[in-house]
């Protein structure tokens, strides 16, 4: 498929992963002819009236930097279509993904069947600490600052990748729970912002 040749990604097992997921089953039916068309790589697909994807090319960059392995724990603030869990449970993690959106928690609950993991609704700017600690920890909406709850819930020498809003303006940051916590901004992004107790959307 032509757009594999234009993502590049280190982690080969995500690749492989990513390959084996079809996108066009998470989106839909008017919309699955757009899964892998070149003109939406960077782009991202309008799903319902307020809610979008996340550009595939961002999407998988994202998780690239999550350093995934077969076996990690992952906490996923933001279910959204479920396309990027289904990958992320393809490579054999535990994810923990949590959607505080009811159109988006329905539509990602139908998307994931028969793939191990059932959404759970409930506020994500929160964490989930029934899970925790966790390995990795990815959020998809602008925390409106450094996400410290679902931070805290990571263990030693886990990996979070978020986007937070520094001023008027989102960068993508990765984050490693070490002594001291590391902090490295990778790119501006544009996101919808968090929703729940610690985000900017009530």
């Amino acid at each position: 498929m032509e757009i594999w040749k234009r993502i590049q990604l280190r982690n080969k097992e995500l690749e492989l992963a990513a390959k084996k997921v079809d996108r066009s089953k998470f989106l839909p039916k008017s919309l699955s002819s757009l899964a892998y068309d070149i003109a939406y790589l960077d782009s991202p697909i309008q799903v319902t009236g307020k809610h979008s994807t996340t550009a595939l090319s961002l999407g998988l960059f994202m998780l690239d930097q999550l350093e995934l392995r077969p076996g990690n724990k992952v906490l996923e603030v933001g279910t959204g279509t479920g396309y990027y869990t289904a990958i992320m449970a393809e490579m054999g993690c535990q994810v923990t993904t949590l959607e505080n959106d009811d159109e988006m928690y329905d539509m990602a609950s139908s998307n994931l069947k028969g793939t191990g993991v059932v959404p759970i609704r409930a506020d994500g700017s929160l964490g989930y600490l029934s899970n925790a600690p966790y390995d990795r920890v990815i959020l998809w909406a602008a925390a409106p600052s450094l996400p410290c709850a679902p931070f805290s819930q990571l263990r030693d020498g886990g990996i979070m990748v978020a986007p937070i809003k520094v001023g008027e303006r989102q960068y993508l940051y990765k984050l490693v729970m070490a002594k001291p916590p590391a902090r490295l901004r990778l790119i501006e992004v544009l996101f919808s912002e968090l929703s729940g107790f610690c985000g900017t959307k009530e």
